[in-house]
């Protein structure tokens, strides 16, 4: 099953590990625990049902589950099969679900017990296979929609029955549906090479080892799932996914568990040290310490660094459409003096990659100066899922160069003497919620909608720093006695995730307008500020 170096896949240090630690504790997820072996037999049995059962021109298999065994075996299992695979969230709006099945053109969904309480809502856009390793008995299901193929454990295929695919680096690994400006999520896809070229980078910075307990708290819809999978079972290591009690109480979950490396968003280290949990010496096991998806303010990094001792605690920045981490700044002593407006830089470029700072000229800016960061090499994305005018726009050449480049959209400032680089927020109106990257359009489109084309705004408030903020406030251009409240919340929270759904409405007769004749959106920043200010609590 080991593979050469050549022709790596994202799975091949799994398939290594399951020959060399073949008892190894390879997932603890729900309760229950699973060696490499026996995570592999569930996985390949995957495969080859999925290969008997769907015999489609499809490039993607879908995962309808959620901190399941189902879900990494479900992922492996459709890897094995040779497909890249698109992770499915129960916990979203069946609409949104739906919306993204239909257009990655799925024709097999793999489904645990969470999955399967969405299928009444799911099943009747086509003709699908449905793999459900956790039902024993799909009678029902067959006979309740009989257009569609149903496969329990049942009628699943052994291991031993699944054949290897001609699985090559350019083949995709998985799409990732991202908010989309447009008002629909956007899948970026991400090929084989893209992750093992992450992988390898990761690697090259330090030696995690089969001896490591890494945490797994990301959604797999979200990107930073990605390293917690692939880099632990490159190592053989142990992947600890919690439970829903275990991310309310994540000090609790690392102690329980062991942990040696821990990767998440800034903003539960930052709930933890606001509720006093980050006291000296508190997770003294932590070797590595990893956080992304946000700004990563610097009194968190400087309380982690003493409640974790022995571990080293780097900042990651990136894209997905870079492949989770294209620059690392490694937290070390005197790093206070790097940091700006109380925020950790995201550092120097990761290995292999490259970047431009560019002026809105596309003329490169000089060290020192901000503009647009640019991204190349090997953990750029193929681009969008069926969308060339899309992926043109957001991967060009830019001026003078004759190489690919991801255009973030991020504001950076260019480094000056090899120092790190420095994040200073988005230049359009994209910002960070919980390590999630959200298009405030979108939000925008779905609460107009549920308004009856009122004019509306969505803000991230509050935003502790700059491009993060902790939720969403919308304002609607009405008055509050002419709306149902009520239908317009349960509108929006049916098509959008929940962290993506406004915590409070905001009704004025008149929005505030700028002088270029927009809302003046920096006006309702200050009408919020004002009123945390008064009130003096700060919510």
């Amino acid at each position: 099953m080991n593979p050469s170096r050549s022709d790596r896949t994202a799975y091949s240090g799994f398939l290594r590990n399951v020959e060399e630690r073949p008892g190894h504790e390879a997932l603890r997820v729900g309760g229950r625990s699973c060696t490499y072996l026996e995570l592999f037999e569930e996985a390949a049995s995957i495969a080859a049902t999925l290969l008997k059962h769907d015999r489609s021109e499809s490039e993607l298999t879908g995962v309808l589950a959620r901190r399941s065994m189902t879900t990494y075996a479900g992922i492996l299992g459709v890897l094995l099969r040779g497909h890249g695979y698109v992770s499915l969230n129960p916990k979203h709006p069946s609409e949104r679900v739906r919306s993204m099945m239909v257009r990655s053109e799925l024709s097999a969904v793999v489904v645990d017990e969470s999955g399967e309480k969405l299928l009444e809502n799911l099943v009747s856009d086509g003709r699908r296979r449905w793999v459900l390793p956790h039902r024993e008995d799909v009678t029902d299901l067959e006979e309740r929609w009989p257009d569609q193929v149903w496969v329990g454990r049942r009628g699943m295929l052994p291991a031993s029955d699944w054949e290897r695919q001609d699985t090559v680096p350019e083949d995709i690994a998985y799409v990732l549906f991202t908010s989309g400006s447009t008002g629909d999520p956007k899948g970026v896809v991400v090929e084989q090479r893209n992750v093992t070229a992450f992988v390898d980078a990761i690697l090259s910075r330090w030696t995690p080892s089969w001896q490591d307990r890494f945490s797994q708290l990301p959604e797999v819809s979200f990107d930073g799932s990605v390293f917690d999978l692939f880099v632990s079972w490159e190592v053989g290591a142990t992947l600890c996914v919690p439970g829903d009690l275990d991310l309310l109480k994540p000090h609790e979950f690392i102690l329980r568990e062991q942990l040696t490396v821990w990767t998440f968003v800034p903003s539960i280290a930052g709930l933890m040290l606001r509720l006093n949990l980050l006291q000296p010496g508190s997770f003294p096991l932590l070797r590595a310490s990893v956080f992304g998806g946000e700004v990563l303010p610097q009194a968190v990094a400087e309380a982690w660094c003493k409640a974790a001792p022995n571990s080293f605690l780097e900042n990651h920045y990136g894209p997905t459409e870079a492949t989770v981490s294209s620059s690392i700044y490694r937290w070390e002593e005197g790093s206070e003096t790097d940091c700006m407006d109380g925020t950790v830089p995201i550092g120097r470029i990761m290995p292999g990659m490259d970047y431009l700072v560019l002026d809105v000229e596309g003329n490169e800016v000089p060290p020192g100066s901000s503009g647009e960061l640019w991204l190349a090499g090997p953990q750029v994305s193929r681009g969008y899922w069926r969308d060339p005018e899309r992926t043109a726009r957001a991967f060009p050449v830019p001026p003078g160069s004759d190489v690919r480049h991801y255009r973030t959209g991020d504001r950076v400032i260019r480094p000056v003497d090899g120092g790190p680089i420095h994040f200073l927020g988005r230049l359009d109106d994209q910002i960070q919620i919980r390590g999630h990257r959200v298009e405030l359009a979108e939000i925008e489109g779905v609460l107009r909608e549920a308004t009856g084309d009122a004019m509306v705004v969505a803000l991230g408030w509050p935003e502790p720093v700059v491009g993060t903020a902790d939720g969403i406030v919308g304002y609607v251009q009405a008055r509050e006695e002419d709306c149902d409240l009520p239908a317009i919340r349960s509108s929006v929270e049916g098509r959008l995730p929940e962290y993506m759904c406004p915590r409070r409405y905001i009704f004025m007769e008149r929005l505030p307008i700028n002088q270029n004749g927009k809302v003046d959106r920096l006006r309702l920043k200050a009408l919020l500020e004002e009123e945390e200010s008064s009130s003096g609590n700060g919510t």
